[in-house]
């Protein structure tokens, strides 16, 4: 038993080095698989070296589909029964993922809190899950463990042809299937901000991405 790491790139390779050497450093059996979602950039030469000595498994795509895509892509391919993603500019707090795995027993999804410049509880911390807190906001951090069984259950991140809130809409489709999710009070990750990421794109159209995550879901 043990657990697939899922970090997908796109033109920023240059971070993976600190976010892989944060997966290494997880005291737990391990795969690492990275996931180019077809970059322009060439891959960064420490990443390469990472990846090579420690035999990671590398995988690119020939076009660019997305960050749901690629998150398919490589839990499709995962050989452990438990998951959990890391987006390439963030990085694992020392056995964060230990925690997260001990605590497994009889759930699908369990979850912690992260660091960005602070640290960050979420929502299921606070009240219980429902479909009213999803429609309010995204209870759930983005590198949270859960099942492959999940993930096939509600047919993975939902692909679409413009960027969008991935994990939000994944952890609703997951409330919706029935999975028991479970919160323990670890950090897990830290979550880079940057003014050029993707999430903070998208925060311009905050309501709308809100309710395009559970749209199809709840209503």
């Amino acid at each position: 038993m043990g657990v697939s790491i899922i970090s997908t790139t796109y033109n920023d390779s240059h971070f993976l080095p600190k976010a892989l050497s944060s997966c290494l450093q997880q005291d737990i059996e391990k795969e690492i698989i990275i996931i180019d979602d077809c970059s322009t950039k060439p891959f960064d030469l420490d990443a390469q070296a990472l990846v090579s000595q420690h035999g990671m498994r590398y995988i690119r795509h020939t076009k660019n589909q997305g960050l749901s895509a690629a998150r398919n892509t490589g839990i499709a391919t995962a050989k452990y029964d438990w998951i959990i993603p890391l987006d390439a500019d963030d990085w694992f707090y020392p056995n964060a993922i230990k925690s997260l795995y001990e605590a497994k027993e009889g759930f699908e999804i369990i979850c912690g809190s992260c660091s960005d410049g602070g640290i960050y509880v979420p929502a299921i911390a606070r009240e219980p899950l429902s479909p009213a807190l999803f429609k309010r906001e995204n209870p759930l951090i983005c590198s949270s463990l859960f099942t492959k069984e999940i993930w096939s259950r509600v047919g993975g991140y939902t692909v679409r042809n413009h960027a969008h809130y991935e994990d939000y809409n994944f952890w609703a489709k997951c409330f919706k299937a029935g999975a028991r999710f479970k919160y323990i009070p670890v950090t897990v990750y830290n979550h880079t901000s940057r003014e050029n990421s993707m999430l903070r794109q998208l925060q311009s159209r905050g309501d709308y991405f809100r309710k395009l995550a559970t749209e199809g879901v709840f209503d």
